[in-house]
């Protein structure tokens, strides 16, 4: 089975907040009526040189071992749970 393209999401940095960066995303194709949401990260993870106005491109994927891995440890500590154990 192919694997889907990751999703794409555009947001533009609307400011800086300390050491926080406002990133908003627009998009009202992807977003609907959430349209106008905002995420605060620590500036330090973005790029440097990035300044109020710049375009972020964040990529969403998902990790099928990495879930696979925390259902194997859901299951584990409820049959431990279950089991009285």
């Amino acid at each position: 089975m192919a694997r889907p393209h990751p999703l794409q999401l555009r947001g533009v940095i609307d400011r800086f907040e300390g050491h926080r960066v406002v990133i908003l995303f627009e998009d009202t194709e992807v977003f609907g009526p959430l349209a106008g949401q905002e995420l605060v990260l620590p500036s330090r993870i973005i790029p440097p040189g990035l300044g109020q106005g710049d375009m972020l491109v964040f990529e969403m994927m998902t990790d099928e071992q990495a879930t696979e891995q925390r259902e194997s440890v859901a299951r584990k500590v409820l049959e431990e749970i279950l089991n009285g154990e």
